[in-house]
């Protein structure tokens, strides 16, 4: 029910839908130093790291690499075979939100059916799509949860990375190796032959990973946790003046300097990427969330929103 309004207007906008979610920020991120390695500025020198491969050896960086790149051209050659293929079927591509979408906003500028877009969560969009296709996305999980059919599309293969970190959400999608299973695949769900993936394999493996699938919401479970913690906090002793300058002082300045760096040029997270990452939430917007929740929980008491920054809300039962 929450989520009730949003699929019905999108519903509206794009009719029946297929909807396509990549996941390609390692080798077409947003900014180039979150990609695994960072362009050579000479040909034939070794590729310095980039920030998504700290931690990795360079083995495994250049196998998880060329995986990516493979794959993430498999996905620009499927999304107009799409097209092409199921020219009665609108196509919503969804990039990852630290992807570059440039890419996917060229091939669907000469496609009619093929739009292009990172509005909202995730999750109205897949109840009101008929498929997802993915390779390795999280949202294939989210989707399996709800028995919305998903499709693993894996022209190009590497257990070793796919059945690795990428195993949830492919074991628990159809997997299709080219092209001509994934169209088959498609044709099946959306002619109502085939549905979720199901057995007892799936659910072993969605059991082992995903706790409290029933009982309290996540929401719940968030406050009582929060309410344990707080009924500690009183036994705390209060911070001295001293304390709470040099606690003001340090984030003061950590604040000043991030805020400096992001401006240097090879900075990971300059404003223009801060704002296609997080495109901001207004007051009013958080309102109505706050009133989609209490419908969902039937909760008829007054809450008061209010707006402390533009990033920070402040929720309070409703004074009087």
């Amino acid at each position: 029910p929450y989520y009730e309004d949003q699929v019905n207007k999108i519903r509206e906008k794009y009719g029946d839908f297929i909807l396509i979610n990549t996941n390609f920020n390692h080798v077409n991120a947003f900014s180039p130093i979150r990609n695994l390695f960072l362009p050579s500025d000479n040909p034939g020198d070794e590729p310095k790291f980039g920030r998504a491969a700290r931690g990795m050896s360079r083995e495994y960086a250049e196998g998880l690499r060329d995986l990516k790149q493979a794959t993430f051209e498999h996905f620009q050659e499927m999304i107009p075979a799409l097209a092409k293929a199921f020219p009665d079927s609108t196509i919503v591509v969804r990039p990852h939100q630290v992807e570059n979408p440039e890419i996917y906003r060229k091939i669907a500028s000469g496609l009619e059916r093929v739009h292009v877009t990172n509005e909202g969560n995730v999750i109205p969009w897949l109840m009101a799509a008929k498929a997802l296709i993915h390779n390795g996305c999280t949202t294939g999980v989210e989707a399996y949860v709800m028995r919305v059919p998903a499709i693993s599309y894996r022209e190009t293969a590497n257990d070793t990375y796919d059945y690795g970190f990428y195993q949830l959400p492919n074991r628990l999608s159809h997997e299709c190796s080219n092209f001509e299973q994934l169209q088959t695949t498609l044709m099946k769900i959306l002619a109502g032959e085939l549905d979720a993936v199901d057995g007892n394999e799936s659910k072993v493996l969605i059991d082992h990973h995903l706790a409290a699938t029933n009982g309290p919401l996540a929401c719940e479970r968030i406050v009582d946790v929060i309410e344990k913690i707080m009924k500690g906090t009183s036994q705390l002793p209060e911070p001295t003046l001293i304390n709470r300058l040099n606690g003001w002082t340090v984030a003061t300045s950590r604040r000043f300097i991030k805020k400096l760096l992001s401006y240097l040029p090879d900075s990971h997270n300059r404003p223009e990427f801060h704002r296609h990452r997080y495109p901001g939430t207004s007051l009013g917007e958080v309102r109505e969330r706050v009133s989609r929740i209490k419908k969902a929980l039937d909760d008829n008491s007054v809450a008061q929103v209010e707006q402390i920054s533009s990033e920070i809300f402040k929720i309070s039962p409703q004074a009087g």
